[in-house]
């Protein structure tokens, strides 16, 4: 019954901001629409690497604890009680007919996003002698050189959207654990101006300082294994 109510509801509503002014009414559905929720473009990384790896490595993706935050209703300050009713009935049946829109996270297809960019990055700069990624590192062979990205938690901070980050790199060799490093990434508190608005230019931002991370850790753990032979 609710369902059937919810477009003449809504029909009621735009019949009523039109009665106040074509203005109005277009004022407050650009007031109660969030962001939609964006993803990411390929990454690109411009500092140089000057170190190689002649062996091939296989890049594994684990997701880990996703949390989303979801748009705080919008509620026009000091309007009139007609006016917040109209805002609030537009809201809600936007959120009905899109929910996505109006949820934030760094979920699996961002996370997707920086794996095949981490692979491009690699190979175009000939950081192994190749990268591929792979969905199954038990079907490698035991010399294979696995460079596993665990997504341990992903969270976004209500209202600043701001992405918090906690990755876990290790590098293995088949099974055997060669080097591994935990890393807590964040990027601005929402606050500067080229971000506000802007959750895609956010993920990037937070991604090209995870990016510098895990490009740092395996030149680490190259020194290292230099050291060791």
């Amino acid at each position: 019954m609710k369902k059937k109510l919810a477009v003449p509801l809504f029909n009621l509503v735009i019949k009523l901001a039109s009665l106040i002014g074509g203005g109005l009414l277009i004022l407050l559905v650009t007031a109660c629409s969030p962001m939609a929720e964006q993803i990411m473009g390929p990454l690109e990384y411009n500092q140089p690497i000057n170190f190689h790896v002649p062996e091939k490595s296989y890049l594994y993706w684990k997701p880990g604890i996703l949390h989303t935050t979801t748009e705080a209703q919008y509620i026009p300050v000091n309007s009139d009680l007609l006016s917040a009713l109209i805002v609030q009935a537009i809201d809600t049946e936007q959120r009905k007919r899109n929910p996505g829109k109006f949820s934030y996270s760094f979920g699996k297809a961002q996370q997707a996003v920086f794996i095949t960019s981490l692979k491009t990055i690699l190979n175009q700069n000939n950081v192994f002698h190749s990268t591929e990624i792979t969905t199954n590192p038990n079907s490698l062979s035991s010399r294979s050189i696995i460079i596993s990205i665990f997504f341990k938690s992903t969270r976004v901070i209500p209202y600043s959207h701001q992405i918090v980050l906690t990755v876990e790199l290790e590098i293995l060799m088949g099974k055997k654990s060669l080097f591994k490093r935990s890393y807590f990434v964040q990027n601005n508190d929402g606050s500067d101006e080229k971000y506000i608005g802007d959750f895609k230019a956010q993920q990037k931002d937070v991604s090209h300082k995870l990016l510098q991370k895990i490009i740092n850790g395996i030149e680490q753990w190259q020194i290292q294994n230099k050291r060791h032979r």
